[in-house]
């Protein structure tokens, strides 16, 4: 955050580099006719690529299945986490395992725009999410019960979520392309562990996609 409240974006040399090395085609020359269609529409994937890199950062941090679920609560909307979880009591352990994704120190102005950035806002990147939290939540639940983790606030159940029994799981940073809120897929950027589990039910949103934007 600057003295004005504006979010600014910083990069490593590194990434930077890395990315002049992997498309120098934007280096030079009109921007693709994809990029320029998403431009045009209004669309930014820094605060979405940014959420997908610290999600898969924490969540290889975490130290059992609470704390991991916690990380991805972190960055769904409020009436989304509800959604998802129901049990009072898992949502408690959630709060308190919430990792703070917040500048520390940070001013109220400051602390608004930063959680705008924290907070996943598309339909594709939001259902992802659920799904997400509600496989993580099925591990913590079969390795410690919320009652339990509750108890023990600082000592987790069960093993690592990096075991060797997980299977890789990728966090969708930006669509490939411009498509509608109900059809669009990511491509991953970040791995991160998360267990097989059986399929899922199709989670109930509680956010309908919204409108494209028009142009006046």
């Amino acid at each position: 955050m600057n003295r004005y409240g504006a979010v600014v974006w910083l990069y490593l040399a590194t990434e930077l580099t890395a990315c002049a090395d992997r498309e120098p085609e934007l280096l030079r020359g009109d921007l693709p006719a994809v990029l320029r269609v998403v431009l045009d529409g209004g669309q930014d994937w820094r605060g979405r690529k940014w959420r997908s890199r610290q999600v898969a950062r924490l969540m290889g941090e975490a130290a059992d299945g609470w704390e991991s679920a916690a990380v991805i609560a972190a960055v769904l909307p409020p009436e989304e986490l509800a959604s998802v979880v129901e049990d009072p009591r898992e949502r408690s352990v959630l709060r308190r395992l919430r990792p703070s994704l917040a500048l520390p120190g940070a001013g109220p102005a400051a602390r608004e725009a930063v959680e705008r950035v924290t907070t996943a806002e598309e339909f594709d990147e939001v259902l992802w999410y659920r799904v997400n939290l509600s496989r993580s939540l099925d591990r913590a639940r079969h390795r410690q019960p919320a009652a339990d983790r509750l108890r023990h606030p600082t000592r987790p159940g069960g093993t690592s979520p990096t075991g060797s029994e997980d299977a890789p799981f990728r966090i969708p940073a930006a669509p490939a392309a411009p498509m509608s809120p109900a059809t669009a897929t990511a491509p991953a950027t970040a791995t991160v562990p998360i267990p097989s589990l059986p399929p899922l039910r199709p989670p109930v949103l509680a956010r309908a996609p919204r409108p494209a934007p028009c142009e006046t």
